[in-house]
């Protein structure tokens, strides 16, 4: 075969294949859709990782199969599926995906479920959420309250004079000292910023942040929300998945070196984390 009747086949089967590979990866999108037609989130999961795998892009409406069109937004879905399963770390980290969040905006149908889902994460997290110790009080100086003193009765004159009825002197309230507050420091700049970044879903925000100054129990905590953040980066920018991960066990290293004690809370990160976590040696 000549050159150029290679080169052109080549270009014709190019061509044909795109729009198959296009196909396979709806077809995983509306396996997907069906499944939470039936409530099945694991297969739910399943095929949307497959569809998202294949073409990573939301649209709000695509040809999917013969005339069915539909929004193609296999993130939403994911956000619901683990949303269903009562992982909303995850969830919201799916319906907080950018390009996602733009065409779940546009569809009333999605933007309610995933509002009412985002609003009831919110809450649970927060509920969950490690809690923030008091300002740090200035010292406080006791003022004891006054007191008051009874001056005794003058002595009594010889009997020529009657005597003067007897007078009982009203003790004075006791003294009472208040007991100063116990001042407790308040967690870390780097620390309370990375705990608002993970629960609000800005992991790049939290990755980015310094842990110079922090020592100690705070150290080992925000060494954890950071290897929590890598982790999410790294399920939602597959490109990047392995530098992600390859950070995350870095941070979650140095996480036990602050405090080989320290757990990970099972209401504050997701399950996959958590499975993550213990995998890493």
């Amino acid at each position: 075969m000549p050159a150029s009747e290679r080169i052109l086949a080549a270009l014709i089967g190019g061509a044909l294949l795109i729009p198959a590979m296009a196909l396979a990866d709806y077809k995983a999108y509306a396996r997907g859709q069906e499944a939470a037609e039936k409530q099945d989130w694991s297969a739910v999961e399943s095929a949307m990782q497959e569809a998202l795998a294949g073409n990573p892009n939301p649209k709000a409406r695509v040809k999917l199969y013969g005339q069915r069109f539909a929004p193609y937004v296999p993130q939403y879905y994911l956000g619901l599926a683990a949303y269903r399963q009562n992982d909303c770390a995850t969830a919201l980290r799916w319906f907080g995906d950018g390009a996602a969040a733009t065409v779940i905006a546009q569809l009333p149908e999605f933007k309610g479920v995933a509002d009412a889902a985002r609003s009831d994460c919110d809450r649970k997290l927060a509920a969950t959420a490690p809690p923030k110790p008091p300002a740090t009080t200035a010292s406080s100086t006791t003022v004891p309250p006054a007191t008051t003193s009874s001056t005794p009765p003058a002595a009594t004159p010889p009997v020529t004079l009657p005597p003067k009825s007897p007078t009982t002197a009203t003790p004075g309230p006791a003294t009472t000292t208040a007991a100063a507050p116990v001042a407790t420091s308040a967690p870390p700049p780097a620390l309370d910023a990375a705990l608002r970044g993970w629960l609000s879903g800005r992991y790049r925000s939290v990755v980015a942040g310094s842990v110079s100054g922090v020592q100690g129990k705070a150290l080992a905590h925000l060494h954890l929300v950071r290897a929590a953040s890598f982790h999410a980066l790294s399920e939602i920018e597959a490109a990047n998945a392995a530098a992600h991960r390859a950070r995350a066990e870095q941070e979650i290293r140095s996480a036990r070196s602050a405090q080989p004690a320290i757990t990970v809370d099972a209401g504050f990160y997701s399950p996959r984390f958590r499975a993550y976590y213990a995998s890493v040696r």
